[in-house]
This record gives C-alpha cells, structure tokens and sequence, in this order.
C-alpha cells in the first residue's frame, strides 16, 4: 500500500512538474555562409573554407514542436523544421536549397521574472536537403544528409512569444552528387568554382516562436 501511495506521489509530482509543457509554431530567417563537400563524414570544410567559401545565401524557415520546462529555469524541446533558401555561388550559379529537419535542444534561463526570460540553449539536429538550379529536380546538384550543431540566446516575451538567434554549426554530412539537367559547360564551371557536393553552411538566424 505504502508503495502504491509512493507512486501516486511520484506521479503527481512529475504532473506538477511538466506542467510548463507548451506547443508552439515558428518562423525564422538569417545569413548562411559555406563550402561544398564532397567527401562523407566530419564536415571539416564548413570550417576551413569558411572565409574564402564558394557560397553564401540567406533562408527562411517555418517549424513546429513543443518544449517542456522543468521548473522555471530547465527545459527541452524539440521540433520539425522545414526550410527554403538561396546559395549564390563563384561560378555565377544561384542554387534553390531546400531541406527538412528534427531538432532537439536542451534550455537553461539565466533570467526568470515570470513576464520576461533570457536564456542559452544548446541542441542537435539531422535531416534531408537539396541543391537545385531549378526548383524541379531536372537540374538537381546535391542531396545532403548532415547533422550539425545548435546554439544560441533565447529570450521569452509575455506568455506567448519567444525569439531566439542561433548558430547552426555542420557536424557530419553524408552527401549524394549529381547533375541531372546540367549541361557540360555549366558542370565543368561548378567544378572548377567547388560547388558539387553537399552545401553543408554555418547558418546564423533570428526565430520567432508563439507558444501556444
């Protein structure tokens, strides 16, 4: 019987203690910056390519998921992403990048007021994206799989708002080439520019959040 009642305790007690757990729809947008990789495994050359990068572009993004707090100061969430953006390569090349993702990120509050909050997070993430010179897989460039980084400040506004600016930093990346559509010439300049191979960019955005 004691142990009955224990459970009972324990199971309230972990109710009381999700009772922070919220949905939420997001959007995002910010400034990407990388190179191209051909080889499989740790994506080094997001990072040594970094300067001199034969891409750069911008993306916008919607998410959903949810986040559950533990306490005023310790919490989790984890989301679906679904992204579209441009890459604008040396060899005069405007590539369509599409991608979609799971993230999953652990949250800290340095400030709790109850109206206002202002944290750091820090996650992973992994999904399924795209190069394309149209947006028809006719002239497909790279299919990539990669798992990255995340981390960022988050600020949480009222009882329904937060805004978060994050660092997306490649990890690993498993890539696919191709050139469907592409003819000669405009392959053997996005060879001699380093464009085939996975776009595997650091992404830095500004995400708004409404917790529902």
């Amino acid at each position: 019987m004691k142990k009955i009642l224990a459970l009972g305790l324990v199971s309230l007690s972990l109710s009381a203690t999700l009772a922070q757990a919220r949905t939420f729809v997001g959007i995002d947008a910010g400034y990407d910056r990388g190179s191209f990789e051909s080889t499989n495994g740790l994506a080094k050359k997001s990072y040594t390519g970094f300067i001199n990068a034969p891409a750069e572009g911008w993306n916008v993004g919607i998410n959903v998921g949810g986040e559950w707090f533990f306490g005023e100061y310790v919490g989790l969430r984890t989301f679906l992403g679904l992204g579209y953006g441009q890459a604008f390569a040396q060899a005069n090349t405007n590539l369509h990048v599409l991608d979609v993702n799971l993230n999953f990120d652990i949250m800290a509050n340095v400030v709790n007021t109850g109206s206002f909050s202002t944290g750091l997070f820090v996650g992973v993430g992994a999904g399924f994206g795209i190069a394309a010179q149209k947006l028809s897989a006719e002239a497909l460039v790279s299919m990539n799989i990669p798992i990255y980084g995340r981390a960022g400040i988050t600020f949480g506004l009222g009882e329904h708002s937060r805004i978060d600016v994050t660092a997306i930093l490649p990890i690993l990346s498993y890539n696919m080439i191709g050139f469907m559509g592409t003819d000669a010439e405009t392959a053997a300049d996005m060879v001699a520019a380093g464009v085939p191979g996975a776009y595997n960019p650091l992404r830095f955005n500004v995400g708004y959040k409404f917790l529902f």
